[in-house]
């Protein structure tokens, strides 16, 4: 037979909505006038029920071209949709009535005698079947590429997600086209594996398709957008000769190549060769010396070589972006490469570099661990590579070690970085004195340079080190002589002498640069406001004196004026002998008084806020000494053992000084200072009588442990078994002795006072309480207590930690956390009750009647 080429084409109809084609045997019979009551003339196209006169001789003059078909015979059959065209170079012969429309070998019902040897291509199947001894049969001259066999991979962008659709497409050999023979599986690993069964491929060049969500590599979560990506690859079962392939993986690799091998394809390169192209061309965009030849054999949870490149590139494509940037990048990444194996976009380039160098890859690692997967490709070095390319510094090997270079690229957010080669073994970010002092020499000791890469300078003293003053100044030489800078490390100012750089006085960086003033002059530091210089005539500034400052630009007064000093306003000045002169405050504040009366207080004329009180003593006004003469005037010898209430204390004039008042216990002459509150009064002190019943019932504090003593104790006062407390006999009253006796009862305390009972110790508590939220706070001395922050003691009622001493025990407890006090209330013959507080609270509870315990007094 003649191989004749016919060239398959659309016609310009609207009639028709897709093409097929069909190849037939060589019929010898000559032209007809009619069949099957149908007529046919010479060079005619008959369409089912229309007729169109087309010259075939110039059929492509009226029809599109989209493909090129090779057929056995001289006979071409199209079919568009239902509609039959038979063509021939000079008549159409069949049974139109038979051969309508020829979609899927089902329909090809009959094979009649004039379609013997015939062959046609059928749509839905992509099968060429030739009519022998009147039945269709398949039709091969050469063998099948694949024949019911199963395609594995795994699809990969991160893994795509169980499910997610693999679709399988056979391709026309001669431009890559898509035939309508196609297999559809799914992703069935957590790897993105896949498995194609029962797969007959007549030509073994596919395009296969990943589409789904997947796995994102950088946040370890699952994306929220499909992505689809693609593969070209040639499948095959393989022979003797030839080494088949039946697995082939989708991943971002296999994508980016696809265009561009479509488009070398078609320029006449081979499958291969095309696929070798564009691999070689992407690693030379992404600056990798890695030789990539298939794509489809890479896998992204592979240690063998070059997986780690298809996880970086990978990776480099996810960034922090969203799942639709990624995807732009992606496209955008492909169609640039596709035109001319070119990476045109340098802004994408350097933007992934920017990311990849400050990309922290652990990351990666502990997002796949939780997928239960042991290994990744390792992608360290081929992300280091791609970065450290596009930064224009290349690789950092043992030879380079200690070379510093600056990233080459103007357009990186990392422009003006500067990266040593650490070691011989990776870059790493240069030091300011490794970049500055990289490549000098040794130098004359003493000399001062600015570094090469910023403003600081370095001296040398045997080798450079960095001078921090001397980068202040930017170098203090014969210019800069007298220049005054702040040094804020030190928060001193420095002047630049001819000596060299030196600590700045006041003098010199509060004038630094003032011009000459006239004679007299007074002006506040530049620095220092608070500081005054006072400009000497035809000379320079110096510090101003106070009385300078005070009476700057005054008039003369009168002998005998004064006036508080215009700065300084508790200074006082005197015009005297044609100058002001200093004086005493209190000469300004008390100018023109007469005397005042015994008590008498009153702010002064000038300085408001200092009262002063009438000392009748100095017959002088004077500045009161603290807030109680303030608010009711001096205590004098006219005023002697008056006394004052004040809140809970009553203040006594005593030797011309105000203090709290006391009582004296007439059987000892031991002083008490005492407190009223509500209707109250209280010992403002622990009790420090020795009992006169029975000795050794009372112990004083010595360190830890309790002794006996006939003398008073120190401030802590004493510590009372309860009988001793009631100045009882222990065996009257002690531990054992049901005690008998009424309240109140004066027990240890002086004349006029007694033990308080619990209901005594309540009454005090709830009155405290109206007027304070917490009433130990406000009973609480502010020393003694281990956790005093909340003690205010507003009554002055001084109640302190001092603990108590148990019997059962030789030493104190509770000292630094409790005030312990005995009531004149009995629990039992063994017991009696007493009253402790704790920092913030009070409880009352019953105890050994041979503990001892402090006493506070209150009065009748």
């Amino acid at each position: 037979m003649l191989n004749r080429k016919i060239y398959t084409i659309f016609f310009a109809f609207s009639l028709w909505a897709a093409l097929f084609i069909y190849g037939c045997g060589d019929d010898s019979t000559s032209s007809a006038t009619e069949q099957n009551g149908n007529a046919f003339i010479y060079d005619t196209v008959y369409v089912n029920d229309s007729v169109f006169n087309i010259d075939t001789l110039k059929i492509l003059d009226t029809l599109y071209r989209i493909d090129t078909v090779f057929v056995d015979s001289i006979i071409g059959v199209l079919v568009l949709n239902h509609d039959t065209i038979y063509l021939k170079d000079s008549a159409v012969i069949a049974d139109t009535a038979k051969m309508k429309s020829v979609l899927s070998f089902k329909e090809l019902k009959y094979c009649f005698d004039e379609w013997e040897g015939n062959r046609v291509y059928t749509v839905t199947s992509g099968y060429t079947y030739v009519c022998k001894d009147e039945q269709w049969v398949l039709d091969r001259t050469e063998p099948y590429a694949l024949t019911n066999g199963t395609i594995t991979g795994v699809a990969q962008k991160g893994p795509f997600m169980f499910h997610s659709v693999i679709n399988l497409t056979e391709l026309y050999g001669d431009s890559l086209s898509k035939t309508t023979r196609s297999y559809t599986d799914e992703v069935s690993g957590n790897k993105g594996d896949f498995v194609i069964p029962a797969v007959t491929l007549e030509n073994g060049i596919v395009s296969m398709e990943a589409s789904g969500r997947y796995y994102n590599e950088v946040t370890g979560t699952w994306t929220t957008t499909y992505m689809t990506l693609q593969s070209l690859v040639e499948i095959s079962a393989g022979d003797q000769k030839k080494v088949g392939r039946t697995k082939a993986n989708i991943n971002i690799l296999t994508h980016l190549e696809y265009d561009r091998v479509l488009k070398l394809y078609r320029m006449g390169y081979s499958l291969a060769a095309a696929k070798k192209q564009a691999q070689q061309e992407i690693m030379n965009a992404f600056g990798f010396p890695t030789k990539i030849t298939n794509a489809e054999d890479l896998d992204l949870f592979s240690t063998a070589n070059n997986n780690g490149v298809l996880m970086t590139i990978s990776l480099l494509f996810l960034r922090d972006l969203s799942d639709s940037l990624t995807a732009e990048e992606i496209s955008h990444f492909r169609q640039d490469i596709a035109e001319d194996g070119l990476w045109q976009d340098s802004a994408q380039k350097i933007a992934m570099a920017d990311w990849a160098y400050s990309f922290d890859k652990n990351i990666v690692r502990a997002s796949v661990s939780s997928w239960n997967i042991a290994e990744i490709a390792y992608f360290d070095n081929s992300m280091n590579d791609f970065w450290q390319n596009a930064y224009g510094i290349g690789k950092c090997t043992s030879t380079r070690n200690a070379e510093v270079m600056k990233n080459q690229n103007p357009n990186s957010s990392n422009k003006d970085r500067y990266f040593i080669c650490r070691y011989g073994s990776a870059w790493d970010s240069a030091t300011t004195y490794e970049k500055d002092t990289y490549g000098w020499k040794n130098d004359e000791m003493g000399a001062v340079k600015k570094g090469s890469a910023t403003d600081s300078f370095y001296v040398y003293n045997g080798t450079w080190s960095y001078d921090p003053l001397q980068t202040l100044f930017q170098k203090c030489d014969s210019t800069k002589i007298g220049m005054i800078l702040l040094d804020t490390l030190s928060n001193l100012y420095k002047i630049c002498r001819e000596s060299g750089i030196d600590d700045a006085t006041a003098l010199e960086y509060n004038t630094y640069q003032w011009e000459a003033g006239t004679p007299g002059e007074i002006k506040t530091g530049s620095v220092n406001p608070d500081y005054y210089y006072y400009y000497v005539a035809d000379s320079a500034w110096r510090e101003a004196k106070t009385v300078e400052v005070d009476t700057y630009q005054w008039e003369d007064g009168v002998d005998g004026d004064v006036k508080i000093g215009s700065v300084n306003t508790r200074n006082c000045y005197i015009y005297s002998v044609d100058s002001w002169q200093a004086t005493a405050t209190t000469m300004c504040d008390t100018y023109g008084w007469a005397d005042g009366t015994e008590g008498e207080f009153k702010a002064g004329n000038i300085n408001t806020t200092i009262i002063y009180v009438w000392d009748s003593d100095e017959s002088a006004w004077r500045e009161a000494k603290d807030e109680f003469e303030k608010n009711y005037g001096a205590c004098t010898t006219n005023r002697e053992g008056e006394e004052i209430p004040v809140k809970a204390c009553t203040m006594s004039c005593t030797e011309k000084e105000w203090s709290r008042a006391t009582f004296t216990d007439s059987r000892d002459g031991q002083k008490y200072t005492y407190v009223t509150i509500g209707t109250q009064t209280w010992m403002a002190e622990n009790l420090n009588f020795v009992p006169t019943v029975e000795s050794g019932q009372s112990w004083c504090y010595a360190g830890s442990s309790p002794v006996q003593s006939t003398s008073p104790c120190s401030e802590r006062g004493r510590y009372y078994r309860w009988n001793a407390a009631l100045n009882k006999t222990r065996s009257s009253c002690g531990y054992g002795a049901s005690c008998s006796y009424s309240t109140p009862i004066q027990g240890s305390c002086p004349a006029g006072w007694h033990i308080p009972t619990r209901a005594e110790w309540n009454t005090l508590i709830s009155f405290v309480q109206t007027e304070y939220s917490n009433a130990v706070y406000a009973l609480r001395a502010t020393t003694t207590w281990t956790t005093s922050d909340n003690a205010t003691n507003d009554y002055g009622f001084d109640l302190k930690a001092y603990g108590s001493n148990p019997y059962s025990n030789g030493s104190f407890s509770n000292v630094g956390s409790r005030a312990d006090y005995w009531t004149a209330d009995q629990y039992s013959s063994n017991n009696g009750y007493y009253i402790y507080f704790s920092s913030s609270s009070s409880t009352t509870e019953y105890a050994d009647k041979d503990d001892a315990r402090n006493i506070r007094c209150v009065k009748d």
